[in-house]
């Protein structure tokens, strides 16, 4: 059972989510580690999930609930609520294998003053299956990083693997609220903004659940793509950094603007115009769909043309910084 104050709270923000939380419990019930409360802040769910959560008689866990503002307010809410020492993120469709807590308190323990640590996670389509082929072990594979020097391809934090002590979050939650995504990214950075050096396990210990109605498979037209990749970079700029991680953390924050920018020239030609080549070919005909399609092929090459400088430039950044 926890102590008073347990060593990890863990905070799960869930909306509409009835088929999942209870595999996503599941997964901490088999935890190896037993140290925790359990705080989930239901955001104002319609398909049953807060009735679910309130039948549930577990004394670790704390059901919230709010009207429907986001999963930025519900994390920041959980935060506010947490007593333990440290805080672990979890969103409630992912699954924790049972090394996840037992790795994250062996890695604080040994590194009291660290303020924050991440495990690598998989993408799963069968969580069920794949928790039988990932096996982490009971000694993780751990290391101190920079968070902007080396971020690039090395560093796996995500809202369900990443760990924070709790004094090292600002009071109020650390978690924008403006943002309909990219809030964990923003979040992690002003974090690393005060505590660059984040201890990582390579060892996967999460399963990140890929399904089709997922918020990241949610359609957004692009114009509001636009408007939240600049409200992302205004977040970013407006971090405080110390002089000695300064340039480090520009780099970062303008390799990902970059990418953000990048990746919306890329498909702004194919969000605007392949939906309607499939299916308006029965009426307007084969030829012309072949037509419409290479008039777009031709656009698309263009902007590869045109962002293929900018590419360079953040390959170029990143060897630098090595």
């Amino acid at each position: 059972m926890p102590s008073r104050v347990p060593f990890f709270s863990i905070i799960i923000p869930v909306y509409n989510l009835v088929d999942y939380i209870q595999e996503t419990l599941s997964g901490i019930k088999d935890q190896l580690w037993d140290d925790y409360e359990i705080i989930i802040v239901d955001d104002g769910s319609t398909d049953g999930t807060a009735e679910l959560l309130d039948r549930l008689d577990n004394p670790r866990l704390t059901v919230l609930h709010q009207r429907n503002k986001g999963v930025s307010c519900a994390r920041n809410i959980a935060i506010n609520a947490a007593k333990g020492t440290y805080i672990a993120f979890l969103d409630g469709d992912d699954i924790w294998l049972p090394e996840h807590l037992s790795h994250a308190a062996h890695f604080f323990q040994a590194h009291p003053n660290a303020a924050w640590y991440t495990s690598n996670y998989a993408k799963s389509f069968s969580p069920e299956q794949d928790k039988k082929n990932i096996h982490p072990g009971e000694q993780p594979v751990l290391r101190l990083c920079h968070y902007f020097t080396d971020h690039n391809f090395r560093i796996h934090t995500s809202s369900s693997s990443t760990i924070i002590r709790r004094d090292a979050i600002p009071e109020g939650g650390m978690f924008p609220e403006d943002l309909r995504y990219g809030e964990d990214l923003v979040a992690f950075a002003s974090i690393a903004s005060l505590h660059p050096i984040i201890g990582v396990n390579d060892s996967i210990t999460v399963l990140y659940r890929q399904r089709r109605d997922s918020a990241v498979y949610t359609p957004i037209d692009l114009n509001t793509k636009v408007e939240q990749d600049a409200a992302i970079f205004r977040h970013f700029m407006a971090i405080p950094t110390n002089r000695e991680d300064a340039r480090a953390a520009m780099n970062y924050y303008q390799s990902m603007s970059q990418g953000f920018w990048i990746d919306r020239i890329m498909c702004s030609r194919l969000n605007a115009w392949l939906p309607y080549i499939r299916e308006r070919k029965a009426m307007t005909g084969t030829l012309t769909s072949l037509w419409i399609a290479l008039f777009v092929s031709f656009n698309c090459l263009n902007v590869i043309i045109f962002s293929l400088p900018l590419l360079l430039l953040q390959k170029l950044r990143v060897r630098l910084q090595k």
